[in-house]
């Protein structure tokens, strides 16, 4: 076997593999991205509910539809949850040990105002690691250290930001847990533990997850008078999960 002495693409010198996870960012920085935190939080939360589940991506106008149609036929219980992520922890201020996400101030009013009604239907998904280092701290554990807020226990309507970005800042403190949005700011009134999904998805009491069809038929109507754009914006980072039934 003949081997060939790879050029070096850079004056840098990489890091030695198995040290650190961080080393298996290609961009070379520590954050972990959400379509990471989407797939992990998929593949843990299938282990943790013990149950069969379809999770549908949501981004392009077909797959949504074809969602749609597939969920409807898969009946059963369903929610959405809206990925976020974040690597900014507030060393001083008024939240000191918060972490720091950021919301789109259109995309929550049509959550809320579409949601509200119904409890459980779609979530917030806030994990308190926001890099591969958290993640190996935590011994790759992202459902114990997430935390789920419901859009339907957030203000209707939403207060405005008051920011040029349009942009809600969501002050999550793990430790309580709780969770502040600004500009005008206020707290929500719950803050779900992740892993209290399970708890949720096992209620049978009428308050637990919603039928697949009701969570559907909100999803459609609050669409149906909505441009591509604010389709677009409604399902970004999102997902559509069915348990079959």
């Amino acid at each position: 076997m003949n081997t060939v002495v790879a050029s070096p693409v850079s004056s840098l010198k990489p890091p030695a593999p198995g040290k650190n996870l961080a080393v298996a960012n290609l961009a070379g920085a520590d954050r972990i991205a959400e379509k990471t935190i989407e797939l992990t939080a998929c593949a843990q939360l299938g282990y943790l509910l013990r149950k069969r589940m379809v999770w549908f991506g949501l981004t392009q106008a077909q797959e949504r539809e074809n969602a749609y149609d597939a969920a409807t036929n898969l009946g059963g219980r369903a929610f959405y949850i809206q990925f976020k992520a974040s690597t900014k922890v507030l060393k001083t201020g008024n939240y000191k040990g918060s972490r720091l996400f950021q919301c789109q101030h259109e995309q929550m009013d049509i959550l809320v105002r579409r949601f509200t009604s119904l409890p459980n239907a779609c979530f917030y998904f806030f994990p308190n690691l926001g890099t591969l280092s958290d993640l190996q701290s935590f011994n790759g554990d992202l459902i114990s250290n997430s935390y789920l807020i419901d859009v339907s226990d957030i203000p209707n309507p939403v207060p405005p930001t008051g920011r040029q970005s349009d942009h809600h800042y969501v002050y999550l403190d793990a430790e309580t847990p709780s969770a502040t949005i600004t500009s005008d700011p206020f707290k929500v009134r719950r803050v779900i533990k992740a892993s209290d999904l399970l708890r949720i998805a096992n209620d049978e009491s009428g308050q637990g997850l919603p039928k697949s069809s009701d969570l559907l038929r909100l999803a459609v109507e609050a669409l149906d008078d909505r441009d591509g754009g604010q389709r677009d914006l409604f399902f970004k980072n999102a997902a559509l999960v069915v348990l079959p039934g």
